[in-house]
Protein backbone atom coordinates (compact mmCIF):
# COMPACT_ATOMS: atom_id res chain seq x y z
CA UNK A 1 0.00 0.00 0.00
CA UNK A 2 1.25 3.35 -0.96
CA UNK A 3 2.23 5.52 1.98
CA UNK A 4 0.71 9.34 1.75
CA UNK A 5 2.76 12.16 0.87
CA UNK A 6 2.55 15.35 2.64
CA UNK A 7 4.25 18.88 2.29
CA UNK A 8 5.84 19.81 5.51
CA UNK A 9 2.93 22.73 5.89
CA UNK A 10 0.06 20.32 5.30
CA UNK A 11 2.33 17.87 8.55
CA UNK A 12 3.04 21.12 10.59
CA UNK A 13 -1.24 22.16 9.51
CA UNK A 14 -2.70 18.73 10.20
CA UNK A 15 -0.50 18.63 13.95
CA UNK A 16 -1.79 22.30 14.86
CA UNK A 17 -5.32 20.81 14.27
CA UNK A 18 -4.94 17.37 16.34
CA UNK A 19 -3.13 19.94 19.02
CA UNK A 20 -5.95 22.11 19.12
CA UNK A 21 -8.98 19.57 18.96
CA UNK A 22 -7.04 17.32 21.77
CA UNK A 23 -5.67 20.38 23.91
CA UNK A 24 -8.24 22.70 24.21
CA UNK A 25 -7.99 24.47 27.99
CA UNK A 26 -4.99 25.93 29.34
CA UNK A 27 -3.04 22.91 31.49
CA UNK A 28 -0.69 23.14 34.39
CA UNK A 29 2.67 22.24 33.94
CA UNK A 30 5.94 21.93 35.52
CA UNK A 31 9.23 22.41 34.97
CA UNK A 32 13.20 24.07 35.20
CA UNK A 33 13.77 27.00 33.63
CA UNK A 34 17.53 27.01 31.98
CA UNK A 35 17.42 30.05 30.04
CA UNK A 36 15.34 33.09 29.91
CA UNK A 37 15.42 35.87 27.51
CA UNK A 38 13.61 39.63 27.50
CA UNK A 39 12.61 41.77 24.56
CA UNK A 40 10.23 44.23 24.15
CA UNK A 41 8.04 42.62 27.22
CA UNK A 42 7.76 39.58 25.81
CA UNK A 43 10.19 36.96 28.30
CA UNK A 44 11.39 33.50 26.14
CA UNK A 45 12.34 30.27 28.17
CA UNK A 46 13.63 26.98 27.37
CA UNK A 47 11.96 24.83 29.88
CA UNK A 48 13.22 21.16 30.42
CA UNK A 49 12.72 17.92 33.39
CA UNK A 50 15.33 16.22 33.71
CA UNK A 51 15.79 12.77 35.76
CA UNK A 52 15.64 12.95 39.25
CA UNK A 53 18.92 10.77 39.80
CA UNK A 54 21.08 11.48 37.07
CA UNK A 55 19.65 15.13 36.44
CA UNK A 56 19.52 14.07 32.49
CA UNK A 57 17.07 15.85 30.55
CA UNK A 58 14.38 13.87 29.75
CA UNK A 59 11.98 16.66 27.75
CA UNK A 60 12.79 20.19 26.33
CA UNK A 61 10.02 23.23 25.40
CA UNK A 62 10.14 26.63 24.46
CA UNK A 63 7.70 28.90 26.29
CA UNK A 64 7.23 32.49 26.00
CA UNK A 65 5.16 34.77 28.43
CA UNK A 66 3.43 37.98 26.20
CA UNK A 67 3.74 41.30 27.27
CA UNK A 68 0.50 41.24 28.59
CA UNK A 69 0.68 37.85 30.19
CA UNK A 70 3.82 39.36 32.03
CA UNK A 71 2.29 42.63 33.70
CA UNK A 72 -0.63 40.45 35.12
CA UNK A 73 1.22 38.11 36.67
CA UNK A 74 3.77 41.31 38.08
CA UNK A 75 0.30 42.42 39.46
CA UNK A 76 -0.25 39.19 40.73
CA UNK A 77 3.20 38.24 42.03
CA UNK A 78 4.65 41.16 42.82
CA UNK A 79 8.50 41.48 42.60
CA UNK A 80 9.16 38.21 43.83
CA UNK A 81 7.86 37.50 39.51
CA UNK A 82 11.66 38.00 39.23
CA UNK A 83 13.39 35.75 41.21
CA UNK A 84 10.75 33.27 40.12
CA UNK A 85 11.84 34.08 35.95
CA UNK A 86 15.80 32.67 36.76
CA UNK A 87 17.35 29.77 35.21
CA UNK A 88 17.51 27.41 37.70
CA UNK A 89 14.34 27.34 39.22
CA UNK A 90 11.88 24.70 39.20
CA UNK A 91 8.30 26.35 38.29
CA UNK A 92 4.50 25.00 37.84
CA UNK A 93 2.63 27.27 34.65
CA UNK A 94 -0.59 27.90 33.49
CA UNK A 95 -0.05 27.01 29.76
CA UNK A 96 -1.68 27.23 26.75
CA UNK A 97 0.06 24.61 23.84
CA UNK A 98 0.18 26.94 20.79
CA UNK A 99 1.34 24.98 17.55
CA UNK A 100 2.25 27.37 14.49
CA UNK A 101 3.26 25.99 10.75
CA UNK A 102 6.08 27.84 10.93
CA UNK A 103 7.58 28.21 14.63
CA UNK A 104 6.43 24.57 15.92
CA UNK A 105 5.64 24.25 19.23
CA UNK A 106 5.38 26.81 21.93
CA UNK A 107 3.91 27.37 25.26
CA UNK A 108 2.71 30.26 26.21
CA UNK A 109 3.06 30.73 30.06
CA UNK A 110 -0.39 32.54 31.41
CA UNK A 111 0.24 31.67 35.12
CA UNK A 112 2.91 30.72 37.63
CA UNK A 113 2.24 28.93 40.75
CA UNK A 114 5.05 30.36 43.61
CA UNK A 115 3.92 27.77 46.14
CA UNK A 116 5.22 25.22 44.09
CA UNK A 117 8.51 26.72 43.55
CA UNK A 118 9.05 27.49 46.81
CA UNK A 119 7.93 23.80 47.54
CA UNK A 120 10.93 22.70 45.15
CA UNK A 121 13.08 24.56 46.83
CA UNK A 122 12.87 23.59 50.50
CA UNK A 123 12.73 19.94 48.93
CA UNK A 124 16.40 20.47 46.95
CA UNK A 125 17.12 22.19 50.56
CA UNK A 126 16.42 18.97 52.64
CA UNK A 127 18.17 16.88 49.98
CA UNK A 128 21.44 19.49 50.43
CA UNK A 129 21.08 19.84 53.75
CA UNK A 130 21.06 15.95 54.51
CA UNK A 131 24.03 15.28 51.91
CA UNK A 132 25.89 18.00 54.36
CA UNK A 133 24.95 16.30 57.31
CA UNK A 134 25.92 12.69 55.81
CA UNK A 135 29.51 14.06 55.09
CA UNK A 136 29.42 15.60 58.74
CA UNK A 137 29.96 19.08 57.92
CA UNK A 138 27.11 20.83 59.29
CA UNK A 139 29.06 22.17 62.65
CA UNK A 140 32.56 21.52 61.19
CA UNK A 141 32.87 25.25 60.57
CA UNK A 142 31.35 26.04 63.84
CA UNK A 143 34.24 24.11 65.94
CA UNK A 144 37.01 26.37 64.20
CA UNK A 145 38.68 28.53 66.47
CA UNK A 146 38.05 32.51 66.51
CA UNK A 147 40.47 34.44 67.44
CA UNK A 148 39.41 37.08 70.96
CA UNK A 149 39.74 39.93 68.36
CA UNK A 150 39.46 39.24 64.86
CA UNK A 151 40.99 42.24 62.82
CA UNK A 152 41.88 40.68 59.57
CA UNK A 153 38.63 40.25 57.83
CA UNK A 154 38.09 38.48 54.31
CA UNK A 155 35.04 39.86 52.77
CA UNK A 156 33.27 37.84 50.23
CA UNK A 157 30.54 41.06 48.49
CA UNK A 158 29.80 42.78 45.59
CA UNK A 159 31.33 46.12 45.09
CA UNK A 160 27.40 47.25 44.79
CA UNK A 161 25.78 45.09 47.99
CA UNK A 162 23.49 47.46 49.52
CA UNK A 163 24.94 45.81 52.81
CA UNK A 164 28.69 45.76 52.39
CA UNK A 165 29.00 50.13 52.43
CA UNK A 166 27.10 49.71 56.08
CA UNK A 167 29.19 46.79 57.22
CA UNK A 168 32.20 48.88 56.58
CA UNK A 169 31.27 51.86 57.96
CA UNK A 170 29.94 50.32 61.15
CA UNK A 171 33.44 48.83 61.52
CA UNK A 172 35.38 52.20 60.58
CA UNK A 173 32.99 54.20 63.05
CA UNK A 174 32.82 52.16 66.05
CA UNK A 175 32.56 54.44 68.77
CA UNK A 176 35.42 52.52 71.04
CA UNK A 177 38.59 53.31 68.13
CA UNK A 178 38.61 49.24 67.00
CA UNK A 179 40.85 48.75 63.67
CA UNK A 180 39.42 46.21 61.48
CA UNK A 181 41.95 45.43 58.16
CA UNK A 182 39.12 44.17 55.75
CA UNK A 183 40.41 42.59 52.21
CA UNK A 184 36.99 42.72 49.38
CA UNK A 185 37.19 39.80 47.77
CA UNK A 186 34.11 40.65 44.76
CA UNK A 187 31.62 38.15 43.82
CA UNK A 188 28.33 38.33 42.52
CA UNK A 189 25.74 38.23 45.30
CA UNK A 190 22.63 36.32 43.17
CA UNK A 191 22.09 35.08 40.03
CA UNK A 192 23.65 32.24 38.13
CA UNK A 193 27.48 33.58 38.55
CA UNK A 194 27.06 33.61 42.53
CA UNK A 195 27.94 30.10 43.00
CA UNK A 196 30.78 29.83 40.66
CA UNK A 197 31.96 33.37 42.15
CA UNK A 198 31.60 32.29 45.89
CA UNK A 199 33.21 28.84 45.36
CA UNK A 200 36.13 30.43 43.49
CA UNK A 201 36.81 32.85 46.83
CA UNK A 202 36.65 30.44 49.15
CA UNK A 203 39.11 28.23 47.56
CA UNK A 204 41.32 31.34 47.47
CA UNK A 205 40.70 32.30 51.26
CA UNK A 206 42.11 28.54 52.19
CA UNK A 207 45.71 28.95 50.04
CA UNK A 208 45.55 32.78 52.17
CA UNK A 209 44.13 31.58 55.53
CA UNK A 210 47.13 32.70 57.51
CA UNK A 211 46.47 36.25 56.30
CA UNK A 212 42.84 36.76 57.40
CA UNK A 213 41.07 36.17 61.11
CA UNK A 214 37.72 35.37 60.02
CA UNK A 215 35.65 35.17 56.45
CA UNK A 216 32.27 37.13 56.38
CA UNK A 217 29.97 36.76 53.09
CA UNK A 218 27.64 39.74 53.33
CA UNK A 219 24.89 40.85 50.41
CA UNK A 220 21.93 43.49 50.76
CA UNK A 221 18.10 42.46 51.55
CA UNK A 222 16.29 40.54 49.46
CA UNK A 223 13.04 38.06 48.06
CA UNK A 224 13.95 34.64 49.40
CA UNK A 225 14.49 33.40 46.19
CA UNK A 226 16.84 35.41 45.56
CA UNK A 227 18.43 33.74 48.45
CA UNK A 228 19.06 30.64 46.52
CA UNK A 229 22.42 30.29 45.29
CA UNK A 230 23.67 30.29 49.40
CA UNK A 231 21.52 26.59 49.12
CA UNK A 232 24.02 25.57 47.30
CA UNK A 233 25.78 22.35 48.47
CA UNK A 234 29.01 23.37 46.53
CA UNK A 235 29.39 26.43 48.58
CA UNK A 236 27.96 25.11 51.55
CA UNK A 237 30.76 22.40 51.63
CA UNK A 238 33.39 24.96 51.08
CA UNK A 239 32.19 27.26 53.72
CA UNK A 240 31.91 24.24 56.32
CA UNK A 241 35.45 23.05 55.37
CA UNK A 242 36.51 26.32 55.93
CA UNK A 243 39.60 26.32 57.91
CA UNK A 244 38.85 30.13 59.00
CA UNK A 245 35.36 30.90 60.72
CA UNK A 246 33.01 32.11 58.42
CA UNK A 247 30.05 34.72 59.78
CA UNK A 248 26.98 35.55 57.12
CA UNK A 249 25.16 38.11 57.20
CA UNK A 250 22.88 37.88 53.84
CA UNK A 251 20.37 40.39 54.75
CA UNK A 252 17.19 38.52 55.48
CA UNK A 253 15.13 38.76 58.55
CA UNK A 254 12.99 35.74 58.46
CA UNK A 255 14.81 33.24 56.69
CA UNK A 256 17.63 31.28 56.76
CA UNK A 257 19.98 29.57 54.18
CA UNK A 258 21.71 26.35 54.48
CA UNK A 259 25.31 28.45 54.61
CA UNK A 260 23.71 30.10 57.52
CA UNK A 261 23.21 26.46 58.86
CA UNK A 262 27.22 25.52 58.65
CA UNK A 263 28.78 28.81 59.27
CA UNK A 264 30.34 29.42 62.40
CA UNK A 265 27.69 32.10 63.46
CA UNK A 266 24.50 33.66 61.14
CA UNK A 267 23.60 37.11 61.59
CA UNK A 268 20.46 38.45 59.93
CA UNK A 269 22.69 41.95 58.44
CA UNK A 270 25.87 43.02 57.69
CA UNK A 271 25.43 45.71 60.28
CA UNK A 272 24.95 42.84 62.61
CA UNK A 273 28.01 40.70 61.73
CA UNK A 274 29.78 44.12 62.18
CA UNK A 275 28.32 44.81 65.52
CA UNK A 276 29.14 41.32 66.20
CA UNK A 277 32.82 42.13 65.56
CA UNK A 278 32.39 45.23 67.88
CA UNK A 279 31.12 43.49 70.42
CA UNK A 280 33.74 40.83 70.81
CA UNK A 281 36.59 43.55 70.24
CA UNK A 282 34.95 45.25 73.30
CA UNK A 283 34.65 42.19 75.52
CA UNK A 284 38.58 41.69 75.29
CA UNK A 285 39.06 45.57 75.56
CA UNK A 286 36.68 45.39 78.67
CA UNK A 287 38.52 41.91 79.99
CA UNK A 288 42.08 43.29 79.43
CA UNK A 289 40.53 46.66 81.31
CA UNK A 290 39.46 44.18 84.02
CA UNK A 291 42.57 42.03 84.00
CA UNK A 292 44.59 46.00 84.70
CA UNK A 293 42.81 46.81 87.04
CA UNK A 294 42.86 43.64 89.40
CA UNK A 295 46.95 44.05 88.26
CA UNK A 296 46.85 47.00 89.47
CA UNK A 297 44.99 46.41 93.20
CA UNK A 298 47.27 43.53 93.33
CA UNK A 299 50.56 45.71 92.92
CA UNK A 300 49.19 48.43 95.21
CA UNK A 301 48.36 45.42 97.37
CA UNK A 302 52.08 44.36 97.23
CA UNK A 303 53.74 47.70 97.65
CA UNK A 304 51.35 48.20 100.85
CA UNK A 305 52.67 44.74 102.04
CA UNK A 306 56.30 45.60 101.26
CA UNK A 307 56.08 49.02 102.75
CA UNK A 308 54.69 47.68 105.80
CA UNK A 309 57.02 44.74 105.92
CA UNK A 310 60.13 47.67 105.08
CA UNK A 311 58.68 49.91 108.19
CA UNK A 312 58.82 46.48 110.52
CA UNK A 313 62.10 45.71 109.51
CA UNK A 314 63.07 49.29 109.70
CA UNK A 315 62.18 49.36 113.50
CA UNK A 316 63.51 45.96 114.28
CA UNK A 317 66.87 47.51 112.87
CA UNK A 318 66.35 49.98 114.52
CA UNK A 319 65.85 48.64 118.32
CA UNK A 320 68.25 45.88 116.97
CA UNK A 321 70.50 48.31 116.33
CA UNK A 322 70.13 50.44 119.43
CA UNK A 323 69.95 46.93 121.68
CA UNK A 324 73.04 45.61 120.02
CA UNK A 325 74.57 49.09 120.86
CA UNK A 326 73.35 49.33 124.93
CA UNK A 327 74.80 46.05 125.21
CA UNK A 328 78.23 46.29 123.30
CA UNK A 329 78.07 49.70 125.73
CA UNK A 330 78.10 47.46 128.88
CA UNK A 331 80.23 44.94 127.27
CA UNK A 332 82.99 47.99 127.19
CA UNK A 333 82.08 49.68 130.37
CA UNK A 334 82.57 45.69 131.81
CA UNK A 335 85.68 45.47 130.62
CA UNK A 336 86.90 48.92 131.19
CA UNK A 337 86.35 47.85 134.47
CA UNK A 338 87.60 44.17 134.07
CA UNK A 339 90.75 45.02 132.67
CA UNK A 340 92.68 47.03 134.35
CA UNK A 341 92.29 44.43 137.31
CA UNK A 342 93.05 41.24 134.91
CA UNK A 343 95.74 43.41 133.65
CA UNK A 344 97.26 44.04 137.58
CA UNK A 345 96.24 40.43 138.49
CA UNK A 346 98.34 39.17 135.63
CA UNK A 347 101.05 41.51 136.35
CA UNK A 348 101.26 40.33 139.92
CA UNK A 349 101.30 36.80 139.03
CA UNK A 350 104.04 37.22 136.52
CA UNK A 351 106.20 39.49 138.71
CA UNK A 352 105.76 37.04 141.51
CA UNK A 353 106.46 34.37 139.01
CA UNK A 354 109.47 36.58 138.16
CA UNK A 355 110.56 36.23 141.73
CA UNK A 356 110.44 32.64 141.59
CA UNK A 357 112.27 32.09 138.31
CA UNK A 358 114.83 34.72 139.69
CA UNK A 359 115.58 32.83 142.79
CA UNK A 360 115.69 29.78 141.18
CA UNK A 361 118.39 31.07 139.22
CA UNK A 362 120.04 32.78 141.49
CA UNK A 363 120.15 28.85 143.28
CA UNK A 364 121.65 27.34 140.38
CA UNK A 365 124.30 30.02 139.68
CA UNK A 366 128.37 29.45 140.00
CA UNK A 367 128.42 32.31 142.55
CA UNK A 368 125.84 30.87 145.00
CA UNK A 369 127.07 26.91 144.63
CA UNK A 370 130.77 29.03 145.75
CA UNK A 371 129.26 30.44 148.37
CA UNK A 372 128.26 26.89 149.95
CA UNK A 373 131.92 26.42 150.47
CA UNK A 374 131.78 24.53 146.61
CA UNK A 375 134.88 25.17 144.22
CA UNK A 376 134.68 25.00 140.43
CA UNK A 377 138.00 23.27 138.54
CA UNK A 378 138.11 23.81 135.03
CA UNK A 379 141.39 22.69 132.60
CA UNK A 380 141.35 25.18 129.52
CA UNK A 381 138.02 27.16 130.39
CA UNK A 382 135.84 24.15 130.33
CA UNK A 383 134.43 22.35 133.96
CA UNK A 384 136.24 19.34 134.78
CA UNK A 385 133.45 16.69 135.29
CA UNK A 386 135.81 13.46 135.56
CA UNK A 387 139.02 12.65 137.41
CA UNK A 388 140.13 10.47 134.08
CA UNK A 389 139.57 14.15 132.17
CA UNK A 390 142.92 14.87 133.31
CA UNK A 391 146.24 13.22 133.06
CA UNK A 392 150.30 14.40 134.93
CA UNK A 393 151.19 17.27 134.11
CA UNK A 394 147.72 19.02 133.34
CA UNK A 395 147.13 22.83 134.37
CA UNK A 396 143.77 22.91 136.52
CA UNK A 397 142.41 26.07 137.60
CA UNK A 398 140.18 25.95 140.93
CA UNK A 399 137.76 28.82 141.42
CA UNK A 400 136.79 29.68 145.44
CA UNK A 401 134.34 32.30 146.77
CA UNK A 402 137.30 34.72 147.25
CA UNK A 403 139.81 33.72 144.40
CA UNK A 404 141.38 30.95 142.11
CA UNK A 405 144.51 28.62 142.41
CA UNK A 406 146.44 27.48 140.05
CA UNK A 407 148.10 23.93 139.85
CA UNK A 408 149.67 20.88 138.11
CA UNK A 409 148.33 17.61 138.37
CA UNK A 410 150.82 15.00 139.00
Amino acid sequence: MALKKYTLLELNSYLKRVIALNIMHKVWVSGEITEISESRGHHYLDIVQKDEETGQILAKSSAIIWQSAYQNLYRKIGFQIHSLLKPGIKVLMEVKVDYHERFGLKLSIQDIDPIYTVGQLEADRLKTLNELKRLGLVNKNKQTDLSLVPQRIAVISSKTAAGLEDFLEQLKGNPYGFRFECTLLTAAMQGENTSKDVTKRLREITIKQEDFDAVVIIRGGGAKLDLLAFDDLEICKLAANCPLPLLTGIGHERDDTILDQVAYQAHKTPTAVADFLIERALRFSEHLGTLASRLNISIQQQLSFQQLTFQQLKQRLKFGTEQRLTNQGMLLNYLKDQIPKTVGNRLSSEQQQLRLVTKQLKLLSPEFALSRGFSITTKDGLPVKDIDALKPGDEITTQLPNGTIQSIVK
